[in-house]
């Protein structure tokens, strides 16, 4: 009877020990997979703004383009307005082939960059 006792606390320490460790390994996957969630919506939020922010830089840099071009009576330049050259992220570029007054420049820019919410 107490090789039968020994036998069976040892089945049942083992059997807890399998149980623990199938408990402990679902809690690794289950941590892992929130992970995993979280960093596919950062990765999606941060693409949109990206997204939202090239969007929003263009149409106003656009329009600055559209303004320098009617304040300097160019108006012949409307048609031939190039759009904007997307360089890098943080780098645009728009060709005018006109002369521009700085001043201008900068008060077109930050009006338009603060309507677009950028500036």
């Amino acid at each position: 009877m107490v090789i039968f006792d020994g036998l069976c606390s040892l089945f049942l320490f083992a059997m807890k020990s399998k149980a623990l460790r199938y408990v402990i390994l679902l809690a690794v996957i289950s941590v892992a997979g929130v992970f995993l969630i979280q960093f596919g919506f950062l990765k999606s939020t941060y693409s949109f703004s990206e997204k939202k922010f090239s969007e929003s830089a263009t149409v106003a840099l656009k329009e600055v383009a559209w303004q320098i071009l009617n304040a300097t009576g160019n108006t012949a330049g409307f048609d031939s307005l190039a759009s904007v050259e997307v360089i890098t992220s943080n780098y645009y570029v728009v060709k005018l082939h006109t002369e521009i007054e700085k001043k201008l420049l900068k008060e077109y820019l930050i009006e338009e960059l603060k309507k677009h919410e950028i500036y």
